[in-house]
């Protein structure tokens, strides 16, 4: 092994990452047993916010926080476990901890035990407990899990078809999500003029203004076959010629 020179480690060691004071409340509340603390201290490690990134920890964490009764932290522990990240990847385990998330309160968390359960990803695969979990996600909030339902009300999967109230559902999914989409499509052109545009939203469509372009944003079109918010070509340019940006 080659040894590092001494001015370069100094380098290292100036711009390692400084603790933050709200990284050291949550240690100090996770410690004193506060499962939102935690939590918190979790989601800090997981976005690098005041501390090195470590997921191995994270997923600890957000576990000891789940079993403290923080049902989002039940979700965030389960989606790891799900992508394997601080540990192999347990889909039985993941669907159990997005069991508890949705049990808990968790609109997501149900929303992705639906997703489980129509694949088959760590439970017995069953169209009608994917339905009841994305009925209750969206009785509880969460934009995915009204779409999910919609669609098998449309289609009469795990449920008996009803078009009507199908409609209903999608309708309430696009208002829930609307706001998601169009931050996520400001981002987007925001990176594309390097600067802040501005928007218009309505429940189906948005207009986001920068540099002179309007981007017209289909809030129907900005969903996957999931229920994931996947912006694609919902993001049209009205004038291509001139506006794609730098």
């Amino acid at each position: 092994m080659h040894a590092v020179p001494t001015f370069v480690a100094l380098c290292f060691a100036a711009t390692a990452p400084r603790v933050s004071a709200k990284a050291t409340a949550a240690e100090k509340a996770c410690a004193s047993g506060s499962a939102q603390g935690c939590s918190d201290l979790a989601d800090l490690l997981d976005e690098g916010d005041g501390l090195p990134r470590d997921s191995r920890r994270e997923d600890e964490l957000y576990r000891r926080a789940c079993d403290g009764g923080i049902a989002l932290a039940c979700e965030e522990f389960a989606f790891n476990v799900a992508e394997g990240k601080g540990a192999p990847k347990d889909r039985a385990l993941a669907a159990a901890y997005y069991q508890k998330a949705c049990e808990g309160g968790d609109g997501v968390g149900c929303w992705y035990l639906g997703l489980a359960y129509a694949d088959g990803a760590g439970v017995r695969k069953s169209a009608a407990n994917a339905a009841s979990s994305y009925q209750r996600g969206c009785e509880l909030g969460s934009g995915s899990a009204c779409h999910n339902f919609s669609q098998c009300l449309a289609r009469g999967i795990g449920v008996p078809r009803d078009a009507a109230r199908a409609k209903a559902l999608m309708d309430r999914a696009y208002a829930i999500l609307a706001t998601r989409v169009a931050d996520e499509a400001m981002q987007e052109v925001a990176r594309k003029f390097h600067q802040k545009p501005t928007t218009t939203p309505n429940a189906s469509s948005f207009l986001i203004k920068a540099d002179g372009c309007v981007y017209v944003v289909n809030v129907e079109e900005s969903f996957d076959d999931r229920g994931e918010v996947e912006l694609g070509d919902a993001i049209k340019d009205d004038r291509p010629s001139t506006c794609d940006g730098e």
